[in-house]
């Protein structure tokens, strides 16, 4: 295992042992169907693949536009994630132009389900690391994300 991930795995579980952690026993997700925009969970043909992945992002950190074809829970362990989505260009349009028509922050102690076959951008806006984590529920072989393509 990494260092890096051994470190940031340490200082989670320090910090969900603190007073002001936004995390106590219990369920993060509990029978959750559907998505923040009460989209249902697609099922992957060919079997499913789970991917945990943890991710820390420094601040002022932003991705490209970009979409999963799948979902999955994330839970926020340290700062806030804010994500913009455009929910009217339809995910085929790999090169039009995209724009945010729904923003949303999550915060330390906050689960969701990622959006599927939804563009959008994510930031870290705060001043600390953004530290979360994402079980991505896919297809084996499948790729989890597909970028935006500049120029079509």
């Amino acid at each position: 295992m990494r260092p890096f991930l051994l470190i940031a795995l340490a200082s989670f579980a320090a910090s969900c042992q603190s007073a002001d952690s936004p995390f106590t026993n219990g369920n993060l997700l509990t029978e959750v169907t559907e998505d923040p925009f009460g989209g249902a969970i697609p099922s992957p043909e060919g079997g499913l693949a789970v991917t945990n992945s943890v991710k820390v992002w420094e601040p002022g950190f932003q991705t490209p536009w970009h979409f999963h074809p799948f979902s999955g829970p994330a839970t926020i362990i340290q700062g806030e994630l804010t994500i913009d989505y455009d929910r009217e260009t339809p995910i085929y349009a790999l090169g039009a132009e995209k724009k945010a028509t729904v923003r949303r922050t999550f915060k330390a102690g906050d689960s969701f389900m990622a959006v599927a076959n939804t563009w959008h951008t994510s930031y870290n806006l705060g001043s600390e690391d953004l530290i979360f984590t994402v079980a991505w529920m896919g297809a084996k072989g499948q790729p989890l994300t597909q970028f935006h393509e500049e120029g079509e």
